[in-house]
């Protein structure tokens, strides 16, 4: 996580859901931009980020650094590199294995004519990835 970021709360649930889709991928570039404070509240600006269940990813580079992409550019290179360093099959791989375990709206960037699995266009998410709509399948073990 973001040492940085005053969002670091992801409740237990959640962080159980997202170490399975991170698991599911075996990836070891993930940067996290936060989730919610430590009592659930937004932060920052942001209003949705309520109760650690909906959060912010920077995405995926081909050249896996965890460099900053804003899809909104062009370049393969660079922090940021545009939508040409984007790890496009690593990246949708990521998100459906969040849609997997519980995530089912993305917030995303339109780039080159495209938008990635389970995203819709958004302003302002051209530099990272927002999960939200958090409705995971629990079962009950007694």
């Amino acid at each position: 996580m973001n040492p940085t970021t005053d969002r670091f709360f992801m409740n237990d649930i959640t962080i159980a859901a997202f170490i399975g889709a991170m698991l599911d991928c075996s990836y070891t570039d993930f940067v996290f931009n936060g989730f919610s404070d430590n009592l659930g509240n937004s932060t920052g600006g942001s209003t949705s980020h309520k109760n650690g269940m909906h959060g912010d990813l920077r995405y995926l580079r081909k050249d896996k650094s965890g460099k900053n992409i804003h899809l909104s550019l062009e370049s393969e290179t660079g922090d940021p590199c545009g939508w040409k360093g984007l790890d496009e099959k690593r990246q949708n791989i990521f998100i459906d294995a969040l849609f997997k375990y519980g995530w089912k709206d993305m917030l995303s960037w339109k780039y080159n004519h495209k938008l990635l699995n389970h995203s819709k266009h958004y302003e302002g998410h051209h530099h990272h990835l927002h999960i939200q709509i958090f409705t995971p399948i629990l079962k009950k073990i007694k």
